[in-house]
C-alpha cells in the first residue's frame, strides 16, 4: 500500500457531508429541468383530448382490476423468462446482464399488451407531446447527466456506445407502453397511493422474474443483482417523470416515450461492456 494513503485520514463525518454536497450539487440541474421543460411544454400547447375519449374509469378503478393487472404482469414476466430460457437474441447486445433484463422487458411488454389489448385514443396534434417529450429527454440526458457523471457514476454515452441505443430503445417501448396504460390510463380511478402501490407491486413481481431468471441462465453474472436496488430507485425516478410528463400532457404515447428514451439510455450507458 502506498505510505501516503496509509497516512491519509478518513473522517466519516467529512465523507458524508461531502456525499451529502455532491447530491445537492447533482439535484441541482434537476430543478433547473423541470421549469424549463415546462416551459417549452407551454410553447408547443402540448395537451391533448386523449383522457376525455377514453372510456369510463369506474370499471378500472375497481380492486378486481387492481389484482388483475399484477396478475397481468406476473403471467407476461414468467411467460418471458420462459421464452428467455430457449432464447436471448439480446445477448450480442454485450450489456453485461443488462441483455437479458432488456430481452425480459420486451417479452413481458409484449405479451401483457397481448393479455390486456388497451384501446388507444388519438388526436389530430398527438405529435405535439410526443416531439415534447422526446426534447425532455434529450434535455434531461444532455444538460444533467454531465453533472451526474463528474460527482457520482459515468453516464456519458461515447460514440462507441451509440449503436446500441436504437435496438434498446425499439426493445424496450413494448413494455413502457404496457406500464403506462396500465400504470397510468387504466387506474385513473384509483387515486394516487393504490396507483404507487400497483407500480411497486409490479416492480416486485420483475423484481422476482429477474432474481430467477439470473439464477438459471447467468450464474456468472449473479453479481449484479446486487445493484437491483440502486436499479429499482432509478426506475422510481424514471417513472416519476414520465408521471409529470402525462400529467402535462394527458398522453400515454409522450410518457411512454420519455420512459423508453430515458430507460434506454441508461441501460446503454451503465450496462455497455466495451
Amino acid at each position: 500500500m502506498n505510505p501516503a494513503i496509509a497516512e491519509a485520514p478518513f473522517s466519516p463525518k467529512a465523507f458524508g457531508t461531502r456525499t451529502v454536497i455532491r447530491g445537492l450539487f447533482c439535484i441541482l440541474p434537476f430543478l433547473i429541468w423541470f421549469p424549463a421543460v415546462a416551459l417549452l411544454g407551454e410553447r408547443l400547447a402540448t395537451k391533448t383530448t386523449a383522457r376525455e375519449s377514453h372510456p369510463a374509469r369506474t370499471r378500472h378503478g375497481s380492486k378486481a382490476f387492481f389484482f388483475r393487472l399484477i396478475g397481468v404482469y406476473g403471467i407476461a414476466a414468467s411467460l418471458a423468462t420462459l421464452t428467455m430460457l430457449a432464447m436471448n437474441p439480446w445477448e450480442s447486445l454485450k450489456l453485461l446482464g443488462g441483455d437479458y433484463l432488456t430481452g425480459l422487458l420486451c417479452l413481458t411488454g409484449i405479451f401483457g399488451l397481448a393479455m390486456l389489448r388497451p384501446r388507444c385514443a388519438s388526436s389530430v396534434n398527438c405529435w405535439r407531446p410526443i416531439l415534447w417529450s422526446v426534447l425532455a429527454c434529450l434535455a434531461l440526458v444532455v444538460g444533467c447527466s454531465p453533472w451526474i457523471t463528474k460527482e457520482f457514476v459515468h453516464l456519458e454515452l461515447s460514440v462507441a456506445r451509440l449503436w446500441r441505443l436504437p435496438w434498446v430503445v425499439l426493445s424496450l417501448l413494448p413494455f413502457f407502453i404496457l406500464d403506462e396504460q396500465a400504470c397510468r390510463r387504466m387506474v385513473e380511478g384509483l387515486g394516487t397511493a393504490r396507483t404507487c402501490l400497483l407500480h411497486l407491486s409490479t416492480r416486485c413481481v420483475l423484481a422476482i422474474a429477474l432474481l430467477l431468471g439470473f439464477f438459471v441462465l447467468r450464474s456468472g453474472q449473479f453479481l449484479v443483482i446486487l445493484i437491483l436496488l440502486g436499479l429499482l430507485l432509478a426506475n422510481l425516478l424514471c417513472w416519476c417523470s414520465a408521471a409529470w410528463i402525462y400529467r402535462k400532457t394527458g398522453s400515454v404515447a409522450a410518457s411512454g416515450i420519455f420512459g423508453t428514451l430515458a430507460a434506454a439510455w441508461f441501460f446503454s450507458v451503465f450496462f455497455a461492456q466495451l
